[in-house]
């Protein structure tokens, strides 16, 4: 005697989309996003460097308090070498 599995799918729809504006799962209704950005490249005879940092904040149209979850930092260093083979 062979027991069959019933697996049970959920639909897409039954999963919560994230909001538009504050990313979170659940709405918190509309919302002001600020962001500031900063970028910095030196190039070198032999190479470059490149700098970035990026931060958002998200805060609630009417009572002005930060959305969780919400404030985000985002940095970024890039740095390359120019070396032909053979040289």
């Amino acid at each position: 005697m062979t027991k069959s599995k019933h697996i049970v799918r959920k639909a897409q729809s039954d999963f919560p989309l994230p909001d538009p504006d504050t990313g979170l799962q659940q709405a918190v209704g509309p919302s002001l996003n600020k962001v500031i950005e900063a970028s910095l490249q030196r190039n070198f005879p032999h190479g470059a460097v490149y700098v970035s940092y990026s931060q958002a904040d998200t805060r609630d149209r009417e009572t002005g308090e930060p959305v969780p979850e919400a404030p985000r930092n985002i940095w970024d260093a890039v740095g390359s070498v120019n070396k032909l083979p053979l040289r």
